[in-house]
């Protein structure tokens, strides 16, 4: 008997998810229903690695396969704490009710459907309308996981962007979402963060970026390099 070896979602599931968002917003294979609140796509493995190699992501047939099998296995649990109402919490999938071929068809025809449906939350921006835009071709440059996540915080948190009114965000925040807090020193940690700003956010969509401690002081960091942004 075989044995099972878990996998959880990585850089390669986040790509493809937003593979597959392009996909339903760009080439009208996408579906809404509005009565039970379910959005998602029709696509096929060949759409889906040729977009990914257009972005300098290439990724084989068995390896979108795995992403989309991982992200279709994979819950996500949620909970909210409200004070009058207590904690209420949801699990979900990354991907719902995922429609796929079998292996044997797949080696005979990469272009056949597959349907999927995104996340609840995704379904639910699209019918409350609280979704926000963004430079999907600038995202998909960046080669790190973690410029791309510093790119969505942007995207989503950044709403009076401008010289007069900085976005601040914790070093330890960024830690945690790169899962690199397992270093013992924290100011140890700092160096390879700065260097995702500068290196891996690129082209450049941060001006001007200091930093500085819980005490105050302010760090001198080169530019594209630092973690409270202006601009």
């Amino acid at each position: 008997m075989g044995s099972s070896v878990p996998n959880f979602p990585s850089a390669n599931e986040e790509l493809i998810e937003d593979v597959l968002r392009k996909i339903a917003a760009d080439q009208n294979n996408g579906y809404y229903d509005p009565k039970e609140r379910r959005s998602g796509v029709v696509f096929t493995l060949h759409m889906v690695r040729k977009e990914l190699e257009k972005r300098g992501h290439g990724r084989t047939y068995a390896e979108i396969n795995l992403s989309l099998e991982i992200m279709s296995s994979a819950v996500i649990q949620t909970t909210t704490a409200d004070g009058k109402e207590g904690e209420f919490t949801s699990k979900s999938l990354y991907l719902n009710n995922l429609f796929r071929v079998s292996k044997g068809k797949l080696a005979e025809d990469p272009a056949a459907k597959w349907f999927v449906d995104f996340h609840p939350f995704a379904s639910r921006a699209l019918d409350e309308l609280t979704y926000r835009q963004f430079d999907y071709a600038r995202l998909m440059s960046h080669k790190s996981q973690l410029a791309r996540w510093l790119n969505k915080v942007l995207s989503l948190k950044y709403l009076n962007a401008s010289f007069l009114y900085p976005f601040e965000i914790r070093l330890s925040t960024i830690m945690r979402a790169a899962a690199a807090g397992q270093q013992a020193r924290q100011a140890h940690n700092s160096r390879p963060t700065r260097q995702d700003y500068g290196r891996n956010l690129h082209p450049d969509p941060i001006p001007r970026i200091r930093s500085r401690s819980e005490g105050g002081q302010q760090a001198s960091v080169p530019r594209r390099g630092q973690l409270a942004a202006c601009g």
